[in-house]
C-alpha cells in the first residue's frame, strides 16, 4: 500500500540558491526579475543574504503572485549577510517548479554590484 503524502517521511538538505548577480548602473531600476527553484522538490527559503557595493531597495513577490513586503525595502532591512543572516518572518516554501520574482533599484548613485543568495531547505518525500 502506498504511502500518501501525510505519512511520508520528509528528508531535508541544505542548500543555498544565487537569485540575483548582477550590476545596476546609477538609479537603475530592474522589475519582474525571476529566480527559479528546483524542478521536482518542494524548497524552503529561510532568508536572504547578499553583498553589494552600494545601497539598494527591494520589493519581493512569493510563488502565488502576492507581494512579500508592502512596498520596496531598503537593503539594509532585509538582507544579511553570509556572517549575520537576516531570517524571513516565517519559511517561504517555493512550490516543484515555482518561482519568486522582484523589482530592484539602486540607491546608491553610482554602478552597483549586487548578489543575493537564499539559504534554503530542500524538501524529499520519502
Amino acid at each position: 500500500m502506498p504511502l500518501n503524502q501525510a505519512q511520508a517521511q520528509v528528508l531535508t538538505t541544505p542548500a543555498y540558491y544565487k537569485i540575483f548577480d548582477a550590476s545596476l548602473t546609477a538609479a537603475q531600476e530592474l522589475k519582474d526579475q525571476t529566480a527559479s527553484f528546483e524542478n521536482d522538490i518542494e524548497v524552503e527559503l529561510l532568508g536572504l543574504v547578499g553583498t553589494q557595493t552600494g545601497a539598494y531597495e527591494i520589493e519581493l513577490i512569493g510563488p502565488d503572485g502576492r507581494t512579500i513586503t508592502n512596498g520596496r525595502i531598503r537593503n539594509a532591512n532585509l538582507i544579511g549577510t553570509g556572517q549575520f543572516p537576516a531570517p524571513l518572518p516565517v519559511e517561504l516554501v517555493i512550490p516543484a517548479r515555482g518561482t519568486i520574482k522582484f523589482h530592484i533599484k539602486d540607491l546608491s548613485g553610482a554602478g552597483n554590484a549586487i548578489q543575493l543568495i537564499a539559504p534554503a531547505r530542500r524538501k524529499w518525500l520519502l
